[in-house]
């Protein structure tokens, strides 16, 4: 078993929050060392080891350090290679990839990159991992039986848009409450439920429009549409 971490580090929300930091409450945790762990994400702390724009760190950053190495965690990211890029092109390096003894002894992280390619409307890069065997195939519980290599984005499309219009009391709702663009700020309660229901609306969509996934003896999951169109050509 393998523990993999995805963190934000960020303030406690709400009105009344205390000033800690997600770092912070995951310091709290009661860890087993023996289970090889990853923690990943956007840490929000900036440090001359890693990024030569850097001077010098503040004393949260210090503080998060000293919890990440008196737990033996060591820094998987490549030196100085920026993950964060804004509007300006000004480049830092917040997302980090750290892994434990036990993670390390085992080898579960068989590589670890930032793919500047990916980010969709993000000005932050993608961290890749690749935990574990490759040539060992592992379910994805995330696919929830659907074949999405055979999904249809038109299909897709036109399902989530009957969808909404079926949910459209509810979708007004909170697009006028919450998911605006004069929306300055909101409640972790209002948050929750917005996303509460764009996941129970995706996933109505996915299975109403993504065929199923059947597998048998010779199934071959790593095998695509283009794959198909490749080997025809030859």
């Amino acid at each position: 078993m393998t523990r993999i971490i995805n963190i934000y580090n960020q303030k406690q929300l709400g009105d009344h929050a205390h000033p800690n930091y997600t770092s912070d409450c995951i310091a709290t945790l009661q860890w087993d060392l023996h289970i090889p762990t990853i923690i990943t994400g956007d840490w929000n702390i900036c440090h001359p080891r890693w990024d030569n724009g850097v001077q010098s760190a503040c004393p949260r950053t210090h503080e998060t350090l000293k919890w990440i190495k008196g737990n033996g965690f060591t820094l998987c990211n490549g030196p100085f290679m920026p993950t964060r890029e804004d509007s300006m092109g000004h480049a830092s390096v917040i997302n980090l990839t750290f892994k434990n003894p036990a993670a390390n002894g085992s080898n579960v992280l068989r590589k670890h990159y930032v793919d500047t390619m990916i980010g969709s409307l993000s000005d932050h890069h993608a961290l890749v991992l690749q935990v574990g065997d490759p040539n060992h195939i592992v379910t994805n519980p995330a696919t929830n039986n659907l074949n999405w290599k055979h999904a249809d984005e038109e299909d897709f499309t036109k399902t989530l848009r009957d969808l909404l219009e079926e949910e459209e009391p509810q979708y007004n709702h909170i697009v006028s409450e919450t998911l605006n663009y004069d929306k300055q700020s909101a409640m972790p309660e209002e948050l929750d439920r917005a996303t509460e229901f764009i996941q129970q609306l995706l996933e109505k969509t996915a299975r109403k429009s993504v065929p199923e996934c059947r597998i048998c003896e010779k199934s071959k999951p790593w095998w695509t549409p283009e794959l198909t169109k490749a080997y025809s050509n030859l």
